[in-house]
């Protein structure tokens, strides 16, 4: 038999991650104008069209921006909360200029309760606070905790009625990153195996700081045998 051991991550500052958003600048469908659908999120009564085409002058981020009217947009980004972190989603949010805009509403759910708003969703009054005809780069940060909320992430993006009889949002290149809290710190992990057989080693679990699992990185390979990282973060070691 042999005894060995691996180290992880050594103690590390917080690293960002950006989390992947599936056409996160709304340029799918492609138009040269309007469509009543928006590719990859869920709900109804959503609109992607051309910003030069209907005014914009600045702020947007290709060519394409989506909007939508009293309803509530949805993605589900198919990874799971991770403990100790900061959750940092940037929405553009656009005023279009005497054509009534209402309120915009946005941050993150998590789908084991898919219609609850986590921690504080921002909401801006487009017309109140966006010059006309441009975006602005607004907000929201949730924090998890030791346990995080169950469930993948999913962000939402609504529109809503700002008491003056109006209630479209129109919004681009949504972004969402995710930043542990805290330094990394790695704990030493071994096993002990019979020579010509393998064994999983769940390497973060005993780690500490919201160590986020798409950071792990085997920087020096082992003396005897292979190590590899498989995709559930795990290390698969075989000698």
């Amino acid at each position: 038999m042999r005894l060995f051991s691996i180290l992880a991550l050594l103690s590390l500052p917080a690293q960002t991650a950006p989390v992947a958003v599936t056409n996160p600048s709304f340029e799918l469908p492609s138009t040269t104008t309007w469509v009543n659908s928006i590719s990859s999120w869920s709900g109804s009564s959503g609109f992607v069209e051309n910003c030069a085409s209907i005014g914009f002058v600045s702020g947007f981020h290709q060519t394409q921006c989506a909007g939508i009217d009293a309803n509530t947009y949805t993605q589900n980004l198919g990874v799971a909360f991770a403990a100790n972190t900061r959750y940092t989603v940037t929405l553009a949010i656009g005023n279009r200029g005497n054509f009534g805009e209402g309120l915009t509403r946005f941050g993150l759910r998590a789908s084991s309760a898919a219609s609850t708003n986590l921690g504080t969703a921002t909401t801006v009054d487009n017309e109140a606070v966006v010059p006309q005809n441009t975006f602005r780069d607004f907000t929201y940060v949730f924090d998890t905790g030791a346990v995080p909320p169950a469930g993948n992430l999913i962000a939402f993006i609504q529109g809503l009625d700002d008491g003056q009889g109006s209630s479209r949002a129109v919004f681009d290149h949504i972004r969402i990153d995710a930043t542990p809290l805290g330094p990394a710190t790695a704990v030493a992990d071994s096993a002990t195996l019979h020579l010509t057989n393998k064994v999983r080693i769940p390497v973060l679990a005993n780690d500490t700081g919201g160590i986020l699992p798409g950071t792990l990185a085997i920087t020096t390979a082992p003396a005897f045998g292979t190590a590899t990282i498989l995709a559930d973060s795990t290390i698969l070691y075989a000698h």
